[in-house]
């Protein structure tokens, strides 16, 4: 007789979280779903990124800016024009024949990394040897470092997204449990689903948008580090060609 029991009580029970949302009024949860009926199909695209709130504009803005980097800097990071191969011979070539002249008009006309190395140690060729050194090997350091400072940007947004994301997931809880504080006598589950789907969006954004940061940083990591070898390997032939 009391399983009988428990089991006739069990529809009951059941069905109560139900009741509370049928008894939840229309305009409360306007904003997640159009209306009851069609609460079972889940929210839309939109609709998710609504509910996270202020800080899902934050992080909108932030995945801007990353695509405008990542775009920038897959243009930027090309090798054979910020070290093209020929010009790196041709101007070596007249350094060894000590035709310095023709070897700053050449670098002049470039707008590559290596000219820009080549002119700086030409001028300073006539301080001494230990002068024209510093200074190219000064002059490709910074060449080096512009890339690698512009790359950086883009693991600093991987590191900002989840910090962000767990910003939007405190805001959420305080949501939720102000929610639970001042509805103490009926507490309905349509009203703490603002605050509980704000913590949860949050963080799933940032997550996301930190992959992805991650994802491509990686990818022109590898680049930056190849341009970063062709820069050194050049600059030590420069080097040797210079000190002849």
């Amino acid at each position: 007789m009391k399983i009988l029991r428990i089991f006739s009580l069990f529809p009951i029970s059941f069905l109560s979280p139900l009741n509370l949302l049928w008894a939840a009024p229309q305009e409360t949860i306007g904003g997640y779903v159009e209306n009851v009926k069609h609460a079972g199909e889940g929210m839309s695209l939109w609709g998710i990124l609504q509910s996270g709130g202020v800080v899902m504009i934050a992080l909108g803005l932030l995945s801007i800016v990353l695509l405008a980097l990542v775009l920038f800097l897959y243009l930027k990071l090309n090798a054979p024009k910020l070290v093209p191969a020929e010009f790196s011979e041709n101007i070596i070539n007249l350094l060894n024949k000590h035709q310095y002249d023709q070897a700053a008009d050449l670098a002049d006309g470039s707008d590559s990394l290596i000219s820009a190395i080549v002119l700086e140690g030409l001028d300073k060729k006539g301080q001494g040897p230990n002068t024209c050194r510093e200074s190219v090997e000064l002059a490709a350091r910074k060449e080096v470092s512009s890339l690698w400072t512009s790359l950086n940007y883009i693991s600093d947004i991987a590191q900002i997204a989840p910090m962000l994301g767990l910003l939007g997931t405190v805001l959420g809880m305080i949501q939720a449990f102000n929610t639970i504080a001042f509805e103490a006598a009926v507490v309905k589950p349509i009203l703490l689903a603002g605050g509980v789907s704000k913590a949860m969006i949050t963080t799933a954004g940032g997550l996301v948008i930190a992959i992805i940061a991650t994802i491509f940083y990686a990818l022109l990591r590898s680049k930056a580090q190849y341009i970063t070898d062709l820069i050194q390997n050049t600059t030590s032939r420069i080097l040797e060609a210079l000190s002849k």
